[in-house]
């Protein structure tokens, strides 16, 4: 087994017992060690991973992370377009959905499906902590009501809790762990490279602006839920049921999401999948009663204190 330094990589210990045999973490370790050389303690500490999620492409979240990114010193480097699916999703989050609901799992399956995400492999600013640590505080909480002001999800006015828009590495281990996982090893490599030169070439640069062209949906949960609703009111008495849980959700209950789908599979009914995800995101329970995620969040200031 390659040898991994992993005082280069995270001082969460947790991390090291979950990620210490992972393919993915072996695999994309080896792979920096060979191309990145003697440089690669500098480019662990300097380099960083951003992901906006199909939900922030399509909603046009691109540009203002970028600008955000930009002026906050950090610089794109690398580009790749990523297309989710049920399994990348269940291995990216795989020690965090531990805590998920099922319909939660449900809605993020839907949410991933309405396009495509683009990677964003950046160069961050000398701050003392590695760029992946920097720029995982700048993100700001996945819930609005823990959001302090002036992160990247408050510029984004990400709507809810799910509706995530984008992800970041938050740990040198995370970035190493999320380059196996999300793309092959062929692509790793030309992005460490990337990561060394610290320049961004013409087709990335090309890709970039393809990207923030695309055209851009409504994010408005309310006309999201008229819209479901009123394909499903056009089915007539057979929809009272499906109609009865929309209403439930707009009086704050949330929706058995599997059994709403079920429900509209009878009816024969296909909304948008940009209008279920919307809805879902805002109106299920999100985690399992008694439920922990296996991974939590990092201690960010540990990378102020010696390594233990």
């Amino acid at each position: 087994m390659t040898g991994i330094d992993w005082s280069l990589l995270t001082r969460t210990a947790r991390k090291v017992e979950l990620y210490r045999d992972e393919v993915y973490v072996r695999e994309a370790w080896a792979d920096l060690s060979e191309v990145a050389g003697e440089a690669r303690q500098e480019v662990l500490f300097g380099s960083a991973l951003l992901v906006v999620r199909p939900e922030g492409v399509r909603s046009g979240k691109l540009a203002p992370t970028v600008d955000f990114l930009s002026q906050r010193g950090f610089r794109i480097v690398a580009t790749e377009p990523l297309r989710f699916d049920r399994m990348l999703a269940r291995e990216l989050w795989r020690y965090q959905h531990t805590l998920a609901s099922l319909d939660r799992l449900a809605v993020v399956d839907q949410m991933l499906a309405v396009g495509p995400a683009l990677l964003l492999l950046l160069r961050g600013p000398d701050s003392g902590v590695p760029a992946t640590t920097a720029l995982s505080r700048m993100k700001g909480a996945s819930n609005p009501a823990n959001r302090p002001p002036g992160t990247l999800r408050e510029r984004l006015d990400q709507p809810n809790r799910l509706f995530a828009l984008i992800h970041c590495a938050d740990e040198p281990a995370d970035l190493v762990r999320e380059l196996g996982i999300l793309v092959d090893s062929p692509t790793r490599r030309r992005l460490i490279r990337a990561l060394v030169g610290g320049e961004l070439a013409a087709v990335d640069a090309a890709r970039l602006a393809e990207f923030r062209n695309v055209p851009v949906a409504e994010l408005d949960v309310r006309a999201a839920w008229k819209r479901v609703s009123a394909e499903v009111a056009a089915t007539g008495p057979a929809g009272r049921e499906a109609l009865r849980l929309l209403d439930g959700a707009a009086d704050g209950s949330p929706i058995p999401w599997r059994r709403f789908l079920d429900e509209l599979a009878r009816l024969g009914v296909g909304p948008s999948t940009w209008d279920l995800a919307l809805v879902g995101s805002s109106s299920i329970e999100y985690d399992e009663p008694g439920a922990v995620k296996l991974l939590g969040s990092p201690d960010l200031d540990a990378w102020h204190r010696p390594d233990d």
